[in-house]
Parts: C-alpha cells; sequence; structure tokens
C-alpha cells in the first residue's frame, strides 16, 4: 500500500512536502478548505501511476534550477511474503533500501525528511519491521525513465548505506546533477524495478469533474482493472499462448514486409524490450472492447445512461461499479488503489452515507482508498481507516491526522494540547448531529450508542458485533463525558420538534462520576436515550440509570459492567505481567452478576482499582484482552438493557455464527419442555446440540 508520499514543486505544494496517506489502515481521508491541496495529492499519484500530466507549481522556491525540478516520490508499504516471487529478482536491492528506510535516524538540511522519520517511527509501533519492506521511490519531471529517491538522495548517509561517493562540486546544482547520474548509474535497471513496483497496484482516480466526453473511457479502463483474476485467466485459456504467437508472427512478417517497401521509413519498438503483443495487453483489449459496445444505464426510476447523468450521479456510479467488483474476496491481478475526489459532490445528504459506507466495505477488503472531501458527516460514522486536515499556515501547509476509529477522543486531545483548526472543530460538532439525524431517517436507518472512551466502544462492539454487521448499530466514542452531552443536547434540539419522524435511535451511555452530570437541554424522547451505568445494591448488579436522576452512588465505571470470572481472569493475567497483586484477590464474591462486585472492597481497594486502570494505557489493553476471552452477551450485565432501548432483536443471532449469544433464546423454549430452571450453561454450538438432543431424547 502507499503510506505517504513526497511532493516537490507539484501543482499547489511549493517545495518540498511530505503528506502521510495511512499507517495500517485502508481507507485515508483529506479534509479541508479549497485550495489547500487535497486533490494536488491524487493527482500526483496519478501521475506517478498512470502518466497524468506534470502541473508544476510555477514558481518554486530559489527559484527554476535543477534543484528545484519537481518530483513524485510516494512511500511504499510492502508485505514481504506477498511478493517473493513477482519482484524475486530485486530482492537484494529491496532489502538494501528497505533497511536504510526502516533505520536511518535523521535527514540534514530536510524537515520534511525528519517529518517522515517521525511518521516512520509511529508506523513501527503499528507493523512488524520484520514482515513489510519501506520504500520511497519514484520520478523526477526531467527524467521520469530513472529512478529517483527524492529528498534522500541528497543525504550523506544515503550514499554510504549504498557504498557510493558524493560529489565534491561546490555549485549545488552541478552537485545535484553529478550526484543524480552516479545513483542512475549505480541503479541503471532502476526505472525496471520501478515499474515492477508500479505493476503491483492499478491505481484508479475519480476527479471530482468527470466530463461526458471522457466518462466513457474513464468507465471502461477501470473495468479492465476492476476485473477479477479469474475472469482474466478464462479469458487467457480461450486465447491460448499458440494462438497467441501465431498473432504475433503473421503482424510481424506483414510488418517486415510493410517496412521492405518503405525505403525511407520503419516501424520502431515504441518500448525498449517490447517486440510482442503480451497475453495481459490481449486480454485488456478484449475485455476494453467488451464494455465499450455496452451501455452502463441507470434503471430507477426510468432508464438513463449514466453518461447522460449529472457529474455527481456520474461519479456515484462509478463508484457503485467498484463496489460491485470488490465487495468480495475475489483475488486481482495488482492491488487496488482507488481514488477519489468528493465522492459526495452533488449528492443529497442521506445518499453519502450509503457512498461513504461502500468506500468503507471496499476498504475492508483489503484494497486501499483514499478521498477529499468537503463532507464532514463520515468522521463520526466509518470508524476506521484515519482522516487529515490540511490548512494553510502562512506559506506552510499543516497537515494534523486523526484516527477515525476514535475521532472524537482525538480532537478532544488535540483542543488540549494546542489550538485546533477552527473549522474542525466546529464541523466536527455540527456535521456529527448532522449525519446522525439524516441517518436515523434512512431507508435502512442507523442506530447509535454514545460512549465516552475507545475502551467502551472495545467492549461493546465485541458484544454487539452481531448488531454492527446487520443492523446498522454504531458504537462512537466521543471523548468524554462532557462530549456526549453536548452531542446528545445538540441532537435534542434539532430532533425534539419532529420527534415522529426518526425511525432510527441513538442511546447515550456514560460513567457515574463524583460529579452528577445534569443537562440543561436534553430530555428523553422516543428516539433519543441518555442513560447512566450504576451499580444498584439491591439488585446487585450494574442498571442504566436515566440520566435525570440524582441518584449518584456508587461511582460506577465501563469496568465495573464485565463478566465476573472474565474481569477476574483479565486482571490477575495483567497485574502478574506488571509484577503488581492486589490483596482483595483472595477475596472473591461468589456468583456475583457484574465485575463491580466481583471482590470484596474497601472503599481505598476500589479506588486504587480505579486508579489502576487510569494508569496509561491500562484501559485499552485490558478491554482488547477482555474480548479475546470467550463471552457470553446474556451475561454482560447491560447487555439485555440495551437490546430493549435500542429495540434490538436478540433472537435473530444465530447461534452458528455468534456462538454464546442465542443462549437465552434456546433456554427459554427448553425450559418450556423441561419444566426445570437447573439447566446446563449452552457456550457454544456443540453445546446447543447436546441440549437439544438431550431434551428430545
Amino acid at each position: 500500500m502507499i503510506v505517504g508520499v513526497f511532493l516537490k514543486n507539484y501543482k499547489v505544494y511549493d517545495g518540498i512536502k511530505f503528506i502521510p496517506v495511512t499507517y495500517d489502515e485502508y481507507f485515508s481521508a483529506y479534509f479541508g478548505q479549497n485550495g489547500v491541496g487535497k486533490s494536488s495529492i491524487l493527482e500526483a499519484l496519478d501521475t506517478f501511476f498512470n502518466g497524468r500530466p506534470w502541473n508544476d507549481f510555477k514558481s518554486g522556491k530559489g527559484g527554476n534550477g535543477y534543484v528545484n525540478i519537481p518530483y513524485i516520490v510516494p512511500v511504499f508499504l510492502i508485505k514481504k511474503d506477498e511478493v517473493q516471487i513477482s519482484l524475486k529478482k530485486w530482492i537484494p536491492i529491496i532489502e538494501k533500501l528497505s533497511n536504510y528506510y526502516w533505520n536511518v535516524k535523521s535527514i540534514d538540511n530536510s524537515v520534511e525528511g525528519n517529518t517522515f522519520i517521525e511518521f516512520r517511527n509511529r508506523l513501527n509501533d503499528k507493523v512488524n519491521k520484520d514482515d513489510f519492506y519501506l520504500l520511497a521511490l519514484g520520478i523526477r519531471e526531467d527524467e521520469p525513465r530513472n529512478i529517483f529517491f527524492g529528498t534522500f538522495q541528497r543525504q550523506n548517509n544515503f550514499f554510504e548505506h549504498l557504498g557510493l561517493e558524493r560529489s565534491d562540486k561546490k555549485n549545488q546544482n552541478e552537485k545535484y546533477k553529478d550526484e543524480d547520474e552516479i545513483i542512475a548509474e549505480h541503479f541503471s535497471n532502476g526505472y525496471e524495478l520501478l515499474t515492477d513496483i508500479k505493476d503491483l497496484y492499478h491505481y484508479i482516480y475519480i476527479p471530482s469533474d468527470v466530463e461526458i466526453a471522457s466518462y466513457t473511457q474513464l468507465e471502461t479502463q477501470n473495468m479492465q482493472k476492476l476485473m477479477h483474476k479469474d475472469v482474466k485467466k478464462e479469458i487467457q485459456k480461450a486465447i491460448s499462448q499458440e494462438k497467441l504467437d501465431a498473432i504475433n508472427a503473421s503482424l510481424k512478417n506483414f510488418v517486415d514486409n510493410i517496412s521492405d517497401k518503405l525505403t525511407d521509413y520503419t516501424y520502431e519498438k515504441p518500448m525498449a524490450g517490447k517486440s510482442n503483443i503480451t497475453m495481459p495487453d490481449l486480454v485488456n483489449k478484449i475485455i476494453k472492447a467488451y464494455f465499450s459496445i455496452r451501455v452502463l444505464t441507470k434503471t430507477t426510476p426510468v432508464k438513463v445512461p449514466v453518461n447522460n447523468l449529472s457529474s455527481g450521479e456520474k461519479r456515484k456510479a462509478l463508484i457503485d461499479l467498484a463496489y460491485a467488483f470488490l465487495d468480495d474476496n475475489e483475488e486481482h491481478d495488482r492491488k487496488i488503489i482507488l481514488a477519489i475526489d468528493e465522492p459526495e459532490i452533488s449528492l443529497h445528504i442521506s445518499a453519502c452515507y450509503e457512498q461513504f459506507e461502500k468506500l468503507k466495505i471496499i476498504s475492508s477488503h483489503n484494497h486501499q482508498v483514499i478521498i477529499t472531501t468537503h463532507w464532514y458527516g463520515f468522521l463520526p460514522v466509518l470508524g476506521l481507516g484515519i482522516a487529515h486536515n490540511i490548512v494553510n499556515y502562512g506559506n506552510e501547509k499543516l497537515i494534523t491526522s486523526y484516527s477515525l476509529y476514535k475521532y472524537q477522543e482525538e480532537i478532544n486531545l488535540s483542543k488540549i494540547q494546542h489550538e485546533p483548526p477552527y473549522d474542525v472543530y466546529l464541523k466536527g460538532i455540527y456535521d456529527l448531529v448532522q449525519s446522525i439525524v439524516a441517518s436515523l431517517r434512512a431507508d435502512k436507518p442507523y442506530k447509535y450508542i454514545l460512549v465516552e472512551g475507545s475502551s467502551d466502544k472495545i467492549y461493546l462492539e465485541h458484544y454487539l458485533k452481531y448488531f454492527v454487521l446487520n443492523d446498522n448499530l454504531r458504537i462512537m466514542p466521543l471523548g468524554g463525558c462532557g462530549e456526549v452531552l453536548n452531542v446528545m443536547e445538540h441532537l435534542y434540539m434539532a430532533m425534539s420538534k419532529t420527534r415522529d419522524k426518526y425511525t432510527g435511535k441513538v442511546l447515550a451511555i456514560v460513567d457515574t462520576d463524583n460529579r452528577i452530570l445534569q443537562p440543561k437541554f436534553y430530555e428523553d424522547i422516543e428516539s433519543l436515550k441518555f442513560r447512566r451505568i450504576l451499580f444498584d445494591s439491591s439488585e446487585k448488579n450494574i442498571i442504566l440509570e436515566n440520566i435525570s436522576s440524582l441518584r449518584g452512588n456508587p461511582i460506577t465505571t465501563i469496568e465495573d459492567i464485565l463478566e465476573p470470572e472474565i474481569f477476574k481472569a483479565v486482571l490477575k493475567e495483567i497485574c502478574k505481567e506488571k509484577e503488581q497483586s492486589f490483596s482483595f484477590f483472595d477475596r472473591e464474591i461468589k456468583n456475583s452478576k457484574c465485575s463491580y462486585s466481583t471482590f470484596d472492597l474497601t472503599e481505598t481497594e476500589r479506588e486504587n482499582l480505579r486508579n489502576f486502570f487510569n494508569e496509561t494505557g491500562v484501559k485499552t489493553e485490558f478491554s482488547k484482552r477482555y474480548v479475546e476471552k470467550k463471552t457470553d452477551l446474556t451475561k454482560f450485565s447491560i447487555g439485555l438493557e440495551i437490546c430493549n432501548l435500542l429495540k434490538l432483536d436478540i433472537n435473530k443471532v444465530d447461534i452458528t455464527k455468534e456462538g454464546k449469544i442465542s443462549t437465552k433464546k434456546v433456554k427459554k423454549y427448553v425450559k418450556k419442555i423441561k419444566k426445570s430452571d437447573d439447566l446446563p450453561t449452552i457456550t457454544t454450538k456443540s453445546d446447543s446440540n447436546l441440549l437439544i438432543e438431550e431434551v428430545f431424547d
């Protein structure tokens, strides 16, 4: 995949700029005001992959000398075990280059080079560098057939790593020109290496201004790139290599005969080393011809050829085509990179959801999706990927990146650490509310659980996975109790006057803290419910207390609502690793219903346990380990109450798919037959089958 790109003097990028694309996620988005350079990134990659004409920044820093020639240098993250055959002859060179990029400590006189190193270090925290090649290599406008390494090509440590001597010329233009010749000579087959790297990918670019004249061509080109590998194999079988050889031989004889008759002309090969039609050439021509005689037509509400639709509908059709081809795990001959300018343009807000959901699904099949957008509504909805806000700051461009998994948390953190871009914070609230409200009225309405932090999301998403996958349930961490309150008050103001029009639902869940939360502009309506988790001493279990209640004791947090046995096991496991122990470990409470009452704790011990979870990283690490265990929704203290509030039918869950979730349904029917309360616990499909067999025996 592409994880970043260096641009120099390309379009709006004056001088050198390193632009992050992703770490290990397949969905990336750039947002910001017009003219900040969002589309320039996608266009530059199109220039690199598909030969799009260069679009230079006309007055680069330092003038128009040799040192200011534009270049495009993508940064690739390539899984080693996927290219051992296709790149076999290049492995020694690739290993050497990758070792440099993974291990270089600093870049002299290059702010952007050191920005890359900071990015690389974060990347190293997310992936195992032993499993991946990291490569920064690209092209320069004046020498597009030579491999170029960008700012690294100006570094002493790069030349030393390759065992080369730098030029001793004083004039910078002459020095760089000499050194580029040294690199070109060292990598005499560099362009072939670069071509083989590019051939690992199909880069499909859908611009914001799709013209009618170019639409059909764009459609047919994309069909070739999106076609499944097995379809191409079938075409190859039908042609056969023998037939292709015969075609090449016949054409060669014909061209030779014509050349003999032309005294002043000859047919030169357009590309060195390629004299015949290859099988991929012929297969792609067949696919192109096949789609060129067919007209893509929108069938609802009436039949209309797609090239007669509006620009927004045209782009939607292309995205629908990509979705149709990529919404599966079929193998493709190359990795797909789908780049789209403003997928939401000219679409009603209600259609934006479907559009972005399709892009999310495409990326979930490990196809890289890169978009630009002015619609911030996707930020809280997608729940995966990375978003980059680009702003002009004087003569510089500042890029701030946010994880979409915990977007609101990171926005909130940026407010504490530094002043975030004003439009991001403002639109982050309003577009969140707008996007939720619109989706509650969709044909397939969404349901939301708004929570404080990412660990809350991990637990709830795990227990409610079936509904996330099948019922448009979304769980959003908003970065604290105050942010949840803020969003719920805005939702109430937006929805309270038209409450009958919403078929979706929103449930907010927050902790019970020292300070009781009291909304000023909120009350429950049919589609909006606001609750606090609270340990009820009479029930000896967790309940969801209405936010308007004044009952504030005891303090109850997300870690108090879990299954006791699993909570106990994970807590002891982590404490053992941290070489830490609690004196209450030997004071377990039998048959407790939730993790709050797993141990017999004094107030001081309970406070110490809360402090333990508040240590950096503990909440997230604990939640990740917890969801790896065998859990049961019917033993999750607030699971059934959540399903009731959101009208989620727990009986729809298939035990063959989700294991334990159908326990309640099975027990219900078994009790009718056996009239017994003493039933075995059902935790797997096999347990369920044995129980059913026992009943019918």
